[in-house]
């Protein structure tokens, strides 16, 4: 063989290769399930996605099933295991079917499993099914007029009071509450001559991981290292459903659709803006969910990300 058939030939077997590991990749959100494991900071969740073998791959869609599938963890073992069970009498030879979206909560529409079903289809339709256009055009398109105004402070006057923290001899003789789990603090505030205390009622300055503290436990001249209602800042839905709400649509923050409920809206969108188009994938509360952003412009994929968590999804440009 010469040379630029030896090339050729790898270059075919190449281009055969990515074929196959798109068929495949094209294929998968069809087949794989998920669960959430609880990481080791307790308060966190990771999604973890598996494939049955051919026995479970082979079961079929219905909206009337007659078996259900689970997921069991087995705790000797750690092993995991896909537990099958009737939920029917069933006869011989009766082809075994599972509802593949069960609702993900007590209030989903059926517009939303109707767009989750979307990842099922051998095919995903031609053009954008009517309803969901309608969800679409509930956005907003354009900038709203308002008349908020944002001041900033000047922060001339506060030169003093943040130098202070550079000099090795101030103290801040405060009467600090930190949280069982900012243990890792306390020996920093003893240098700074703190005094820790055992209750945030008797405390001048707390330490809070999350803002989660009852406000009658807090002094009113209590100095804390949360902000009230910041909840709306870490939290992306929050913060884009505020920011439509007021500014409609902005150039500055993207449109946020939350795949919790906003799934058929979202595919009217992939729709519109063509089959290349691209996705951002975020938890829409990061301290619940532990999950790196998902960038992807495979719609069946970010349809099947519903079922990981609470996620969030935005024009990727």
């Amino acid at each position: 063989m010469t040379e630029k058939e030896i090339s050729d030939r790898a270059r075919n077997e190449s281009h055969e290769t990515d074929y196959k590991l798109y068929q495949v990749l094209d294929r998968m959100w069809f087949y794989n399930q998920t669960y959430q494991a609880v990481t080791q900071e307790g308060n966190k969740r990771k999604p973890v996605w598996y494939l049955m073998d051919e026995v479970g791959s082979a079961i079929v869609h219905s909206t009337q099933p007659n078996v259900k599938c689970s997921p069991f963890a087995f705790a000797g073992t750690g092993v995991f295991f896909s537990l099958l069970w009737p939920v029917n009498d069933l006869q011989a030879g009766e082809m075994c079917s599972r509802n593949f979206c069960p609702p993900l909560g007590m209030a989903e529409t059926e517009l939303q499993t109707e767009a989750r079903l979307l990842a099922f289809n051998s095919i995903l339709p031609e053009s954008c099914p009517s309803n969901f256009v309608v969800e679409l055009a509930k956005f907003p398109t354009t900038t709203k007029e308002n008349k908020v105004v944002i001041i900033f402070d000047s922060f001339e006057g506060r030169k003093e009071s943040m130098n202070c923290f550079h000099s090795k001899d101030k103290k801040l003789n405060l009467k600090f509450f930190v949280e069982q789990n900012g243990k890792e603090k306390k020996p920093v505030l003893r240098d700074l001559g703190c005094t820790l205390v055992a209750t945030s009622t008797e405390a001048e300055a707390i330490w809070l991981e999350r803002w989660n503290t009852p406000r009658q436990s807090i002094r009113c001249d209590a100095r804390v290292n949360r902000l009230r209602g910041e909840e709306h800042l870490l939290h992306r839905q929050l913060l884009s459903t505020h920011i439509q709400e007021v500014w409609g649509s902005v150039p500055w923050f993207p449109v946020l659709y939350d795949l919790s409920t906003h799934l058929s809206a979202l595919c009217a969108d992939h729709y519109f803006s063509g089959i290349s188009s691209y996705w951002i994938l975020r938890a829409a509360d990061p301290s619940t969910l532990n999950i790196r952003p998902i960038v992807t412009s495979d719609l069946r994929r970010v349809i099947r990300c519903t079922e990981v968590g609470h996620l969030v999804a935005s024009h990727c440009k």
